[in-house]
């Protein structure tokens, strides 16, 4: 993780380097997410929010997944899209480093929070609470088909 510029319109802005497949297909290995710095709250369904895991790893590791699940307006469950587990505990707004607002595949620019983007990740949030979204499905016909 590291800072796009110094640029005072660009402070609060920060460049992620998604890794693995807890997110797949909606991220996927070598993407960027761009993170908006600031106090987050209050929590809506489907945004990707980026927080410090301290339950995966000892050391200081950013995890970048789903809100699937709002309990209050500073309280929520997370959980990779991919991932048939929600993410141990309940969040606080103050544990959020940032909501990813843009993603940045291939050089080209999309956003996250608005149009496409935003209305396939509030769906991807209600089906990744019953695992049902399409990483889960093909990982299940795989392991039937008896390809893992």
């Amino acid at each position: 993780m590291y800072a796009i510029s110094n640029n005072k319109s660009y402070e609060r802005l920060i460049q992620f380097h998604f890794q693995g497949f807890s997110m797949y297909p909606f991220l996927r290995p070598g993407d960027r997410l761009i993170i908006k710095r600031e106090p987050y709250g209050p929590a809506k369904l489907g945004d990707i929010v980026l927080f410090e895991d301290k339950q995966s790893s000892p050391l200081w590791e950013l995890t970048a997944h789903r809100i699937v699940r709002i309990i209050s307006h500073n309280k929520f469950i997370t959980k990779g899209d991919n991932l048939l587990k929600h993410d141990s505990g309940i969040r606080s707004s103050r544990e959020i480093v940032g909501q990813a607002v843009m993603l940045v595949r291939k050089n080209r620019l999309m956003p996250l929070t608005k149009g496409l983007y935003g209305w396939v990740g509030r769906l991807m949030a209600r089906y990744s609470r019953r695992n049902i979204t399409p990483g889960i499905i093909m990982s299940r016909v795989k392991q039937l088909a008896g390809l893992t």
